[in-house]
């Protein structure tokens, strides 16, 4: 039976085709016609019509249980060869069904069930049956096309055209592409998953990383610029500072293999490395001795230094650095035996600071490493015996330093600065032959020392530099006949300040060192016998400071000096032999230095003044003997003291203090020449 009802005086039209369409499929599909609960009551059917839309999945659903096994097995299409006698079923139908009774349609070829139904082809049907006829397919080949799509997996515009029906129809389509799909994107996810787990791993490792760099990085620090200047001052703090020394290193080389971009932890490495060799052996402050240690030290920290400077070549504040490392450099070759390097690093210094005044004259940490360097140059000529050019350095930092201590008055470091510089003024006028102006000068020094060394008692920095002023001043004393006394008081005065130092500090190298120049100096005041053991216990030191320390070249030079002294007062006694022996060792360690050092004027004159202390051994012992061989072994040795005293004159290095000497060596030559005559 099919429903052609008229709605609002509807026209038999093609929509009414289409819902009638509707009703059979709507047949077909569900067993049931839309409205067969309504059919025995024209009213109720006419208002089903009108009101209810029933989907074919909705009706099956509620089958009987009895015809479960039908209604639930799963739906298939009957192919076109099976449908041959359709029409002869189809025309046989009426007889086979009662009114009210279910009834299934070619049960044998079309299996159905709701969940079948449901979805496309619920809304197929009930867009054939829509009350209003401009919402149902608009042709019979509309209607059919969409049967086509569901059946071939396609989207019905049945149904509206949604992002998630769309893509649920793909995925039924190419189940297989989109499972080989979906296991890419799960390994695609896994993958991420992983890398992101793994990284957050990294990350976490990394965070440890720089925690633990970061503390090895503060504990290096708090080593070197918290603990160091607080206990370097103190007596008796050289053995915890060369402790703190080897700790420090271990740390700095650990830093120093990372982070090599991080210019920051650049700047800092360099200034660990630069205060670890100040301990090692910066000559100007207390150190353990290790001038090797500290060379290398400083060239790191010089290395650092000029690679920052080659990513920020106009960093006024590192080019400042530079010149500082270069300064301290200086100063440990020169005490190395290097004074040509020494003099190298002073020159670049000075041009580095100069450089950085141009942009910044007003800048006071700048000008004082200037007048620094100015100062260590003189130092340089003062070694090469330019006793007036030194003179001409130590000025020029002298006046810069008072400058700065206008600035500054109640900077006692400064004022300590200018008081030294003045002392150096005064030794250099000393040594060119104006020896009361000289002690004039250092008296000077000594009263603005003294008081600042009191008011400061743990700094040994400032009390070395007092020690330094009376150890100078008893030795130009000791050139004025009449100021024994005083000389002597002079020497006690540096030798108590030593010897309390090496006291409180036992290992402290440099207090060691002083207290040997102490003895040397001091011995030129006492009688012979006192002298000899003042020069034994000078050179028993020295053997102690060779074996710590077997690469500084200054201990050498040292130990030449303080046997030509002690030779000379053999001499005095008249042991000529030992005296011979002792002239020979303190040419034999002159010589050593110079290997590592040929320009060293000082170690040349020591060579030709202990050669001809030789020659004066060998003239006596000839004189005992009357034995022309070691009269010849005499006159051989004041020819090649000439001959070393003519070379300095002719550089220009020869001491006015030593010009007579080659008057008279020249006739003693004279007088054994006669002798074989």
């Amino acid at each position: 039976m099919i429903y052609v009802i008229r709605i609002r005086s509807e026209s038999v039209t093609t929509a009414t085709d289409i819902y009638s369409l509707g009703v059979i499929l709507y047949e077909l599909l569900s067993g049931h016609r839309p409205f067969e609960m309504q059919e025995g009551d024209l009213k109720e059917i006419y208002k089903a019509v009108i009101e209810l839309d029933p989907p074919p999945s909705a009706l099956v659903k509620t089958t009987s249980k009895s015809l479960k096994k039908i209604t639930d097995a799963k739906t298939e299409v009957k192919q076109s060869e099976n449908i041959a006698n359709l029409s002869t079923i189809v025309q046989n139908f009426d007889n086979r069904t009662e009114s009210n009774k279910f009834r299934h349609t070619l049960p044998s070829k079309v299996n159905l069930s709701s969940q079948s139904l449901r979805g496309d082809l619920d809304n197929i049907v009930l867009k054939a049956l829509r009350k209003e006829t401009e919402r149902r397919y608009s042709s019979a080949e509309n209607f059919s096309e969409d049967i086509r799509r569901h059946q071939e997996g396609l989207p019905v515009t049945a149904r509206p055209n949604t992002f998630s029906y769309r893509t649920g129809k793909f995925i039924k389509r190419n189940k297989a592409s989109v499972f080989a799909g979906f296991l890419i994107f799960l390994a695609i996810i896994g993958g991420i998953v992983a890398t992101l787990w793994q990284a957050r791993v990294a990350q976490s490792e990394r965070a440890k990383a720089e925690r633990r760099f970061n503390d090895v990085r503060n504990l290096a620090n708090s080593f070197l610029f918290k603990l160091s200047p607080k206990i370097e001052k103190l007596p008796g703090s050289t053995e915890a500072r060369e402790e703190l020394v080897k700790l420090a290193l271990e740390y700095l080389d650990s830093l120093s293999q990372e982070a090599s971009d991080d210019l920051e932890l650049q700047r800092e490495l360099a200034a660990a490395y630069e205060k670890v060799g100040d301990v090692q052996g910066n000559p100007s402050s207390p150190n353990i001795g290790d001038f090797k240690g500290a060379a290398e030290s400083y060239e790191k920290a010089q290395s650092i230094r000029r690679k920052l400077l080659e990513k920020e070549p106009n960093n006024l504040e590192e080019q400042g650095r530079l010149a500082h490392n270069l300064m301290i450099m200086g100063s440990i070759n020169l005490n190395g035996g290097d004074s040509v390097k020494a003099e190298e690093n002073y020159n670049e210094g000075v041009a580095i600071s100069n450089k950085i005044l141009e942009k910044d004259p007003k800048n006071f940490e700048v000008r004082t490493n200037l007048a620094s360097l100015i100062f260590r140059q003189g130092l340089i000529q003062f070694f090469q015996t330019k006793y007036d050019k030194a003179q001409e350095y130590y000025n020029r930092s002298y006046e810069i330093y008072k400058t700065l201590n206008a600035e500054k008055p109640d900077d006692y470091k400064t004022k300590q600065n200018v008081a030294s510089t003045l002392l150096y003024i005064g030794e250099a006028i000393g040594w060119a032959g104006d020896v009361k102006t000289a002690t004039d000068k250092m008296q000077q020094s000594i009263d603005v020392l003294a008081p600042l060394a009191k008011e400061h008692p743990n700094d040994n920095i400032l009390r070395r530099e007092l020690m330094l002023a009376y150890l100078k001043k008893g030795e130009h004393l000791n050139d004025l006949k009449d100021k024994k006394q005083e000389t002597l008081e002079n020497f006690d005065k540096s030798l108590a300040m030593a010897e309390q130092t090496l006291e409180q500090d036992p290992q402290n190298f440099q207090a060691k060192r002083d207290k040997v120049l102490i003895y040397q100096y001091r011995s030129l005041a006492l009688d012979d016998v006192e002298t000899i053991k003042n020069y034994n216990k000078s050179i028993g030191i020295l053997n102690e400071l060779r074996t710590e320390d077997p690469n500084n070249k200054m201990i050498t030079y040292d130990m030449g000096t303080a046997y030509f002294y002690l030779a000379q007062n053999y001499l005095k006694v008249k042991d000529y032999k030992v005296s011979l022996e002792t002239y020979q060792k303190a040419v034999e360690k002159a010589q050593e230095y110079l290997l590592k050092d040929p320009a060293h004027t000082a170690s040349k004159n020591l060579v030709a003044q202990s050669i001809y202390g030789k020659a004066n051994c060998y003239w006596y012992i000839a004189e005992q003997k009357n034995d022309n061989d070691i009269w010849k072994q005499s006159l051989e040795a004041y020819r090649e003291s000439l001959e070393k005293l003519k070379q300095l004159d002719k550089e220009g290095k020869l001491r006015e203090a030593d010009r007579p000497t080659i008057e008279e060596i020249s006739g003693y030559i004279a007088e054994i020449e006669a002798k074989f005559k």
